[in-house]
């Protein structure tokens, strides 16, 4: 992604000083973040990403967790919770006064399209609103691609699949369905 491609007007769209990425695994959301990121410092402002998960120290431990494939849906669910609430709490919304722009590789959306749509852990609803019902507002943009070209993306690009990746096509494209529900 390069500034070039980027007008005047596409800036204004970034008035909030936090902006989310979403899609389905192999939309490209982490490119179109890191481009995003450049070009706004292309333009002199301060920005950064900052992954959903890995965000955290309390993300980079659930997240090693989660890529053994050894959780059960409680921890899964929970765990994925806990780590996208604490990184949203302690590292994003601190960062959101330190630049300009903070561009988050995902959001709560995802939790709600994979956890709760995709896999029916309609157990965990309310503790997902506790957690909504708390965070502050952002910009959102939804990437979509088909599923079989984002998992040959993720299979090209990647030495292995976490457990959520390895699903294959057909289990992103529910993921795809439940987001836009």
């Amino acid at each position: 992604v390069s500034q070039s491609r980027y007008s005047p007007l596409f800036f204004s769209f970034f008035m909030s000083r936090l902006i989310f990425i979403e899609g389905t695994d192999g939309t490209g959301k982490t490119s179109v973040a890191n481009g995003i990121v450049e070009a706004l410092k292309a333009k002199g402002l301060s920005a950064i990403r900052i992954p959903i998960m890995e965000g955290s120290s309390v993300g980079k431990d659930y997240r090693s967790q989660y890529l053994t494939g050894k959780t059960i849906p409680v921890t899964e669910a929970l765990g994925m919770l806990y780590s996208v609430a604490t990184t949203l709490k302690d590292v994003i919304y601190p960062a959101t006064k330190l630049y300009d722009v903070v561009v988050v590789d995902r959001s709560l959306a995802s939790f709600f399209a994979y956890q709760i749509k995709t896999n029916g852990y309609g157990w965990i609803h309310a503790a997902f609103y506790e957690v909504v019902h708390s965070l502050f507002a952002g910009e959102t943009i939804y990437l979509q691609v088909s599923p079989e070209v984002g998992h040959k993306r993720m299979v090209a690009g990647r030495k292995v699949l976490d457990v959520v990746e390895s699903k294959g096509p057909e289990y992103q494209r529910k993921v795809a369905e439940a987001y836009t529900k």
